[in-house]
């Protein structure tokens, strides 16, 4: 009976080690979430508006153009020079094309900081100005938001040189390495213990 419990024992533990393995990405850093409003300082400066620590890179994940509804989100698009009113909630039901990730992606991507003008990812509405497209309701009309009263919602991640906690060598994540059942999981190599 004891030998039962035992061996349950150690096969739970293995099983839960493996499934670390299964998906390394468990144990990395959580992804950030961060709205980014258009500020002309940021822009005129070319400051940047992501950043990762060195030696890290960016890696977006998704990327968001929405209307700003609430003062907030972007207070900086309420203050003088320009002063905007917010938009109602029923201002934009149905956002077109506002998934912009892959732009967002090909500026960002492998960098440590990310630098670029909002006019550079969203696309022109009419007569050179930039903005939102949405449709009412109903889906017959389209309206257009200026890019001033927009933002974006991005998700990134900031990948490092190696991932964190990766437990020994690259090897487990080889496509090379294929587990079985004998031999299901690769251990160190005991050379760097011989003195």
């Amino acid at each position: 009976m004891n030998f039962l419990i035992i061996l349950t024992v150690i096969l739970s533990l293995n099983l839960s080690v493996n499934a670390l393995f299964i998906n390394p990405d468990i144990l990395s850093a959580p992804a950030a979430n961060r709205i980014i409003c258009q500020s002309p300082h940021i822009e005129n400066r070319g400051s940047s508006y992501l950043q990762c620590p060195p030696q890290s890179n960016i890696r977006i994940l998704s990327a968001i153009h929405l209307p700003t509804k609430s003062k907030d989100l972007c207070p900086e698009q309420f203050i003088l020079p320009v002063v905007n009113q917010p938009l109602a909630a029923t201002a934009c039901p149905n956002p077109i094309q506002n998934n912009v990730t892959t732009l967002v992606a090909s500026f960002c991507n492998f960098q440590t900081s990310c630098a670029f003008q909002f006019n550079q990812i969203v696309t022109e509405v009419a007569n050179g100005n930039f903005g939102l497209q949405c449709l009412d309701i109903s889906g017959t009309s389209v309206t257009h938001i200026p890019l001033i009263q927009t933002y974006f919602n991005v998700t990134y991640r900031c990948d490092g040189p190696r991932q964190r906690f990766r437990p020994f060598s690259n090897k487990r994540y080889d496509s090379k390495f294929s587990p079985s059942a004998f031999h299901n999981i690769r251990h160190p190599s005991n050379n760097r213990f011989v003195a």
